[in-house]
């Protein structure tokens, strides 16, 4: 443990309680603020994260900091915690929760953690820990921005020290109004009146609640109708807008649309920024200031609602005509499984999808299923519209329509797919969409982003970063929150008797999946990327009928392939770890790897099982305890333990990451795995690309570096051979 008068403590966002920290005998560095001599660029975390968290890591490794306070804000901060916590050595590193909308519970959930945050804190360092310890905090205000004549308005999440200083200069005849992560003073705002009564414990949320709608950041629910207010109050005074975000920064990328079009709605011209963090030189950036400032010398107010923006349907029936041909082809595929998977993914994206909207539900992949089946709706995974879009040929018109108009090119294809396909109305506008906020960040985008564009009923459940008892109760609350939401959306009770039902088929189906998995252990028995490709979707089949049925015939039909195999013997393959998704676009290359290659998918991660079986009689903490469960959440360490567990079950000769463009959280630990391969003496390869998009694809270079990585594999002692 360290001890000194001063500790040196790091943080990225100020809601973090910096003044409070300050006062408590903590010396605080805002990351935001420092500005590097030399900076290169990160070569520990990929280049797919958030420029500012990658910028952040090297201003860490230049500070001689004592300790770093991060916020659960986004995956490219979870991957930063990860790197720090296990390669941080003595630096002392914790994350606190942030709320995503102004809710007694979201608030109330918020104090808990800043107060535990801040107690740890104290009691790592020594430093006594009392309310009375903080004294009169009457001077700890909430920065109100004040807005006068002839402001521009920047607003984003972070923006590096010169960009600033060259905004202040090019824009000297108009006032600068920044409403940035850095310029948010809601931590110390949050805690103030507790700190007034001499009582630390007794937080009351009356105060933080107008806190919380004065300047939400983008990752909240009421962003965007806090800025139609704030516009609606201050637009004749507001020159001009300019929406900075670092690059990759997805809540940020996602929101923009809105604020654009609110923008537009009141006449205001406004510029958008993706900064790349750490880069030098803004000669270009004076060049576009320039013209922003003569746009807004001569702007014309426009009303949003008289626009008539439109460009050439692609063809809106497209996407359906194609899946009812897979329907009538889903007999073909080689597995039993993969034939009734198939048959029931057409049938929704060519009938269901279609016929009933108002019973389908969207939502992401990590959100348990069992809610939705047992209010008598149809969930469907936001990512598996996009896999088919690829599989069929259509991502690429759809991603590049939708990148000319509303979303910046280093938004996830996934969701860049299903926005282009739901604008082109080649499928309906969705109804409901319920998502986590867990691993994706892309989810709660999409789900903000159809909300408030198509008016979109959505749900979305906050999932922490660290799993203890205050988060289980955190999350429990907002599942009971969520049934009264599928009550409202499906217009019926919800029974909590068919949730227990649905539950139980999800036991009986995981069990039947881990079993096939256990076969797999074996011999290869089939070529992997079939499950990679086609069996993606059938954890979201737990909880039906369908479900245990796929589940009980892809378990039977490996038990037969082990009978024939086991009187063949082995055939010598080399058997792989795959890691997040494959190119959907082409399936020859796949092909390439398990038949011309020798090499088998033994185990991919996408069907990996990390939850428990649910304890029936407690339905709804079972449900919060599977949502925190996630492996790519909570200790960095217990990711690690996986992975070498599944080298060591799986007798793995090689690991394949697929680092798809748009991810942030599975490619943004690679280094992780990267280590586990290294000790496990597993030889690994990171292979770039883009699991929707075709754009950039290079066939005969992926086939190279499969081959290079083969030899790879011919050349190793396989320590866990026996």
């Amino acid at each position: 443990m360290k001890s000194q008068a001063r500790p040196k403590i790091g943080f990225m966002c100020s809601y973090i309680p910096f003044q409070i920290l300050n006062r408590l005998g903590f010396e605080l560095y805002p990351l935001y603020d420092v500005e590097l001599e030399q900076y290169k660029g990160s070569c520990e975390l990929p280049t797919n994260i958030c420029s500012y968290v990658r910028y952040s890591l090297n201003t860490i490794k230049n500070l001689d900091l004592d300790g770093i306070i991060l916020t659960n804000c986004c995956n490219g901060v979870q991957r930063l915690y990860d790197y720090l916590k296990i390669y941080g050595k003595n630096l002392y590193c914790s994350i606190i929760e942030i709320p995503r909308e102004n809710s007694n519970s979201e608030i109330n959930y918020f104090t808990s953690s800043v107060l535990d945050s801040i107690k740890a804190l104290c009691n790592y360092f020594h430093i006594p820990f009392t309310g009375s310890t903080l004294g009169n905090l009457d001077c700890i205000r909430l920065d109100q921005h004040e807005i006068n004549d002839k402001t521009i308005y920047v607003i984003g999440n972070i923006i590096p020290v010169k960009l600033k200083e060259v905004f202040n200069t090019h824009l000297s005849k108009y006032q600068v109004n920044y409403n940035l992560c850095s310029t948010r003073k809601y931590g110390d705002s949050v805690l103030l009146s507790a700190i007034h009564s001499g009582d630390m414990s007794d937080i009351q949320s009356e105060s933080i609640s107008s806190v919380n709608n004065v300047l939400p950041c983008a990752r909240m629910r009421d962003f965007g109708k806090w800025f139609k207010m704030m516009l609606a109050e201050h637009h004749e005074r507001i020159s001009g807008i300019i929406y900075v975000t670092s690059q990759h920064c997805d809540s940020y990328l996602f929101s923009f649309n809105t604020i654009k079009k609110v923008s537009e709605s009141f006449g205001i011209p406004i510029m958008s920024v993706e900064v790349n963090y750490g880069a030098t030189g803004y000669g270009q950036m004076m060049t576009r200031l320039d013209a922003f400032i003569e746009c807004i010398d001569f702007r014309v107010k426009k009303n949003l609602q008289q626009q008539d923006i439109s460009m050439p349907d692609i063809g809106s029936d497209m996407f359906r005509k194609r899946m009812h041909l897979i329907k009538a082809v889903a007999d073909k595929q080689p597995l039993k499984a993969i034939q009734k998977l198939v048959s029931n993914q057409a049938d929704i994206f060519s009938n269901l999808l279609y016929l009933q909207p108002e019973k389908i539900v969207m939502t992401n992949m990590v959100m348990p299923a069992e809610i939705f089946y047992a209010a008598d709706l149809i969930p469907i995974n936001i990512e598996l519209i996009a896999g088919w879009a690829s599989s069929l040929g259509l991502s690429k018109q759809y991603i590049s329509k939708i990148e000319g108009s509303e979303l910046s090119t280093s938004v996830c294809s996934y969701h860049k797919t299903v926005v282009g396909l739901i604008n082109d109305h080649a499928i309906p506008t969705p109804k409901g969409m319920a998502v986590t906020s867990n691993i994706c960040d892309g989810g709660v985008g999409i789900a903000s982003y159809c909300e408030h564009k198509f008016n979109t009923d959505t749900f979305i459940l906050n999932v922490p970063f660290n799993k203890n008892d205050s988060s289980l109760e955190y999350v429990v609350e907002q599942i009971h929150e969520l049934i009264k939401w599928a009550e409202m959306y499906s217009g019926r009770p919800f029974d909590m008797d068919r949730l227990k039902q649905c539950m139980e088929r999800s036991n009986e189906a995981m069990d039947l999946w881990k079993a096939a998995y256990e076969l797999r252990k074996g011999e290869p028995l089939f070529s992997g990327h079939l499950a990679l490709r086609n069996l993606f979707g059938t954890t979201f089949l737990f909880g039906s009928d369908l479900g245990v049925e796929v589940a009980r015939d892809y378990y039977d039909e490996l038990v037969a392939l082990k009978t024939r195999m086991d009187s063949k013997g082995g055939d010598g393959k080399k058997r792989l770890l795959w890691i997040h998704f494959a190119p959907l676009y082409n399936n020859r290359i796949m092909e390439y790897l398990e038949e011309k290659l020798n090499c088998n998918i033994v185990v991919d991660i996408t069907g990996y099982i990390y939850w428990e079986d649910y304890d029936i009689e407690r339905p709804i903490e079972s449900l919060a305890n599977r949502m925190l469960s996630h492996f790519y959440m909570d200790n960095p360490t217990r990711r690690q333990q996986i992975y070498k567990t599944i080298i060591e079950e799986y007798k793995v000769d090689g690991i394949v990451h697929f680092m798809h463009n748009g991810c942030r959280a599975i490619p943004g630990s690679s280094w992780l795995v990267r280590d586990i391969a290294s000790r496990c003496h597993v030889p690994y390869l990171e292979l770039s690309g883009d699991c929707i998009d075709p754009r950039g694809f290079s066939e005969e270079q992926m086939k190279m570096r499969f081959e290079a990585f083969k030899e790879t594999l011919e050349g190793v002692s396989y320590v866990f051979r026996s």
